[in-house]
């Protein structure tokens, strides 16, 4: 603003000097120099283009549809809602469309599976005019739009009318299991309108073939049930499936919510094997945690007494020769203590070693208070959320002489003394493999709460760094989510440290197509397919695998949460960003004044 100052001063002393004391007009010299500083500051400002806030009442009207798949649902107000955007915007306004993001509006049936409205607002802001929000309501992310970005905006609420249904709400079903486990499924059912049914069918389905069903009884809506329908062992064959849960019921106004689809993966051999040497209450609740957050078939053995091995899940005998084939197919090993069941049997597999004291390994005893190590790790990222001051000691120590592994987790002795290595490892050779020399863990899972979770961050972070080895068959170069809903993208991530740019995907369903996949920094992809089961195949990474795209969403059944509202009135216009360019006057007096000063200039006959 000081340069602008200057630079207009500059030119009214040039142009007084010129005309008053070299060419000696006097009074008209003043008006002729008074022209041309005019002209000049115009032309400065034009170039500064300086910028200010003002009201305008002039600007397009801006209107925000809510294009989410609750405004298309049974008893929705879709055609209402379209009119009234259209009504609203007028020959000159604009039309937003916001569900999962925000874009230009389509006159189509809604096909989003989210209901934000934040981003759509903050642009329709930044446009000026005055702003209405169409909706049903139901809007996700309504608590979280601060209430400053909604003063001045209309909200026009059509809300769904409640008509009588019956939604299949959720299917929990293990994403892996053993050829001889039972599969058990617990489904979740909600009612709602008037009148509500009584009973209802689910029916389990592969392909065309129905595995299971059982017979609901349905209470007064609104209201939620659970039940579970149990299926025998072998059942499905090795490999990966995608089960098919239907919901059979009369009177159900809305049918795109009684379908859902699970993907699960059967195998002869488990994924994970965990054998304890001694029985110990350390192993019992390292079995429970891996159990827990594994997300694979899990398969634990205990020594008791000096050579009876049990099953800990059914505490059936096991034989020497059982463990040993379980062992060899297992895709991760976990051995708590000594475990020379193992000798002979070794092989290149990611392992985590629990070891505890014996007549090789002697346990320094005490209070043990854990420390993250400062220096990098492959765990530190996931260690680093952990409050480990407030978490109780460990039991003891076993002293480590392996200097070559990196170290995640150090402990002291009553926080003073030595630091002792507690959690280490090494990626030398064809296999990743852990050491926890420490004992105690236990008491962070029987305290629950901080020493709990402390716990299962510390299991699912060597779990997820074991997994992404190369040697490991539980996780492929690629995966994909199993299951998603309508309107919610296929998410593709790369597993393994090494994150390729990008990778074409083969994807066969009712039309094989091939897809570009692009990886961001995390090594994650986004495909939006339609409803439908896909079979995905990357031949150049070896990675394949079932991915499916439910008719459900989460949009169809009624929500609960909080609706979106207006925001505090204005009286005004809302305030926006005006620039100088943006005026026609400026061009007019930079014209007028040039003009004026070369006619007058012609006329005294002056060159």
């Amino acid at each position: 603003m000081l340069l602008t100052v200057a630079a207009v001063a500059g030119a009214a002393a040039v142009a007084l000097f010129l005309y008053v004391r070299q060419e000696r007009l006097g009074w008209e010299g003043v008006a002729l120099a008074a022209l041309r500083t005019a002209g000049l500051t115009a032309l400065v400002l034009l170039v500064v283009n300086p910028a200010w806030l003002t009201r305008r009442t002039s600007l397009p009207a801006v209107v925000l549809l809510d294009q989410s798949l609750s405004m298309g649902v049974a008893g929705g107000s879709w055609l209402a809602a379209v009119d009234s955007a259209v009504r609203i915007a007028g020959p000159n306004g604009t039309i937003l469309g916001f569900g999962r993001d925000v874009g230009p509006f389509v006159q189509n049936e809604p096909l989003d599976g989210f209901s934000r409205v934040g981003a759509a607002l903050a642009t329709a802001r930044a446009l000026g005019g005055p702003t209405t929000i169409i909706t049903d309501g139901e809007v996700t992310d309504a608590e979280a739009i601060p209430r400053d970005l909604l003063r001045g905006v209309r909200v026009v609420h059509l809300p769904r009318q409640t008509l009588s249904g019956v939604a299949l709400l959720d299917v929990h079903l293990p994403g892996q299991v053993e050829a001889d486990d039972s599969l058990t499924a617990t489904i979740t059912l909600g009612t709602w309108g008037s009148p509500s049914p009584s009973n209802a069918r689910v029916e389990v389905f592969l392909n065309e073939r129905r595995l299971a069903e059982r017979d609901v009884d349905l209470p007064t809506a609104p209201a939620t049930v659970r039940r579970q329908i149990v299926m025998p062992p072998r059942v499905l064959g090795n490999g990966e499936h995608a089960l098919a849960f239907r919901l059979q019921v009369a009177n159900d106004a809305e049918t795109r919510d009684n379908e859902r689809w699970r993907v699960i993966s059967v195998s002869e051999q488990p994924s994970v094997m965990v054998i304890v040497d001694p029985a110990d209450w350390e192993g019992r609740f390292l079995v429970r945690g891996l159990s827990e957050i594994a997300g694979a078939p899990v398969r634990s053995v205990a020594r008791i007494g000096d050579d009876r091995w049990v099953d800990m899940r059914s505490m059936a005998t096991v034989s020497v020769s059982q463990i040993r084939g379980w062992a060899r197919g297992a895709a991760l090993l976990v051995i708590r203590g000594r475990a020379s069941i193992l000798d002979g049997t070794a092989r290149a597999t990611p392992s985590w070693r629990w070891l505890a004291g014996d007549e090789r390994d002697s346990v320094v005893p005490g209070d043990w208070y854990l420390t993250a190590q400062p220096t990098i790790s492959p765990l530190a990222a996931g260690l680093a959320r952990v409050e480990w001051d407030s978490l109780p000691p460990l039991t003891g120590v076993v002293p480590a002489t392996e200097a070559e592994h990196w170290v995640a987790l150090t402990a002291r002795q009553a926080r003073r003394g030595v630091a002792r290595p507690v959690l280490m490892g090494t990626d030398s050779g064809a296999a990743r493999v852990l050491f926890t020399r420490a004992t105690g863990f236990w008491r962070w899972s029987m305290r629950g709460g901080a020493g709990r979770e402390a716990i299962r961050t510390v299991l699912a972070t060597g779990l997820d760094w074991l997994l992404r080895s190369e040697g490991t068959g539980i996780r492929g170069r690629l995966v994909a989510s199993p299951v998603v809903a309508r309107g919610v993208p296929v998410t593709f991530e790369w597993a393994r440290d090494r994150v390729a740019d990008s990778a074409v995907v083969f994807v066969s369903g009712e039309i094989d197509r091939e897809l570009v996949l692009r990886f961001d920094a995390e090594g994650i992809a986004q495909v939006d397919l339609e409803p439908g089961v896909y079979r995905w195949s990357v031949s150049e990474h070896g990675a394949s695998g079932v991915a499916v795209v439910e008719a459900y969403s989460d949009e169809y059944p009624p929500a609960s949460g909080a609706a979106l509202t207006a925001g505090p009135t204005s009286g005004a216009s809302p305030r926006v960003v005006a620039f100088l360019r943006e005026r026609w006057w400026p061009f007019v007096i930079a014209v007028i004044a040039f003009l004026g000063e070369w006619a007058w200039r012609q006329r005294r006959g002056l060159p």
